[in-house]
């Protein structure tokens, strides 16, 4: 693994200095320097866990909801799932390029709001009501939270602590996975009436959102995000937005390829294989508490790798872990197959956000930051939908013979985009000076 030190490519000015200290030292002291940090910051980690316990309710539940309230089949609730990911990802990268015009916290309130109408319709249960609350409301909720969230904790937060506050902000996302696998797992053991536990967890998430709306009211707002007007014309003609747009692009194959299964297959493949005993949402709790403690205890490797090795070490150990599906189908293979996932994750999560954060331009922030979410949204479309096809196939209602095809399809996808990380690190990763930013076709006095 290469060892190197990032520079960000943005200088501003910093206050507060961290001398050359071991990983475990600049760990402690930037939790130190953390903790002293604006209460804004802190109320980010909140909100962050609000609006992630909405979309854990949403991933989590779409596929089943679905299929046993609306009868539709595996590869048509497959292809919701994706197609609500895929309405998150263009809304995201329109909505958060323009930031600047819509307001830091005008954009909070829009995401709360528009979150609890959706779950409102959805709570009405109505086949083409639940459709446009999920691909049009819920969907225009979910664009605006992450990317807002994370600019709000670039901007309270300071250099030093930015990898730790970017590590807190996915502990804060798994902490709300927790609470969603623990409410979803209990109410779907003991309540025998499912279309009622959908009713009691959706109400749950317009719960969350209203205490979001509090924690915002007593946030900082940014009164004028640094955001320049720019035109696509001007971002495209910059090389690095052609290699972030690699990455995002590999990485989006890899979480459709592995993880993604995780909310898209499993649920279904264990209640399919397991019966009665199914308990994915235990399943949900153990990822998000592995990567809670991943995240947090894993963060220092940062202080001493790249961001672009640890993604690409986090990307392998997730790809690797499918594999022991394709030989067992009990309760202890799922928990190390969720193991994997989770500390793969828990790795290059957290540091493709602090990649983005470095290379990304002064002023054009919220388009690099929409961009960092698509892996999640974009891999949701073919997540979707080759889960559907291979649950129809391979493990369909009345034949189990053939279930764990399943993983091996699936671990023969995803283990080859680490190894295509690796090959075309050359072509893909931002080099530290460069001395011809512009793309050699590109007329820079035409594009301003």
């Amino acid at each position: 693994m290469e060892i190197v030190e990032e520079k960000p490519l943005i200088k501003k000015k910093e206050h507060i200095e961290i001398k050359d200290l071991s990983s475990f030292e600049h760990f402690k002291q930037s939790l130190h320097l953390m903790a002293k940090s604006e209460k804004s910051l802190i109320f980010m980690f909140i909100i962050n866990f609000l609006v992630s316990l909405q979309y854990y309710i949403l991933v989590t539940l779409i596929p089943l909801y679905f299929s046993n309230e609306h009868g539709f089949s595996d590869l048509a609730s497959g292809i919701i799932f994706g197609g609500f990911g895929t309405v998150i990802g263009i809304c995201s990268i329109y909505l958060s390029s323009n930031m600047h015009v819509i307001g830091f916290k005008r954009g909070l309130y829009l995401s709360f709001i528009t979150g609890i109408i959706g779950f409102g319709i959805m709570m009405i249960n109505m086949t083409y009501l639940s459709l446009f609350a999920v691909h049009v409301v819920q969907a225009v909720s979910c664009s605006l939270s992450w990317p807002f969230v994370e600019y709000g904790i670039k901007e309270f937060s300071t250099k030093e602590v930015r990898s730790i506050s970017s590590s807190c902000f996915f502990i804060s996302n798994y902490a709300a996975g927790i609470t969603a696998g623990v409410f979803i797992d209990f109410l779907w053991y003991y309540m025998t009436d499912h279309s009622l536990m959908y009713f009691i967890v959706y109400a749950i998430g317009i719960l969350a959102l209203f205490i979001g709306i509090i924690f915002t009211i007593y946030s900082r707002d940014i009164e004028k995000i640094e955001q320049e007007e720019f035109s696509f014309k001007q971002v495209s003609s910059q090389k690095r937005f052609w290699r972030y747009c690699s990455l995002i692009f590999l990485l989006i194959l890899l979480r459709s390829a592995c993880f993604g299964h995780l909310d898209a297959t499993l649920p279904k493949y264990m209640v399919r294989v397991m019966e009665d005993n199914a308990h994915f949402g235990v399943m949900l709790t153990i990822h998000s508490i592995t990567m809670m403690i991943g995240v947090f205890s894993l963060t220092t490797l940062s202080f001493k790798f790249s961001s672009y090795s640890l993604i690409i070490s986090g990307g392998l150990i997730g790809a690797l872990g499918s594999s022991l599906l394709i030989f067992e189908d009990e309760m202890w293979a799922f928990v190390v197959f969720v193991m994997a996932i989770s500390i793969g994750e828990s790795i290059w999560v957290p540091r493709l956000l602090d990649y983005t954060y470095s290379i990304a331009p002064e002023g054009q922030e919220g388009i690099y930051l929409a961009m960092s979410n698509c892996p999640f949204y974009f891999g949701m479309i073919i997540t979707g939908s080759t889960s559907g096809l291979m649950l129809d196939n391979f493990c369909p209602k009345d034949d189990t013979d053939n279930c764990r095809f399943i993983w091996l399809i699936v671990f023969s996808s995803s283990i080859v985009i680490p190894l295509m990380l690796v090959v075309f690190s050359r072509l893909i990763k931002q080099p530290d000076n460069e001395k011809e930013p512009y793309l050699s076709c590109v007329n820079r006095e035409k594009i301003g």
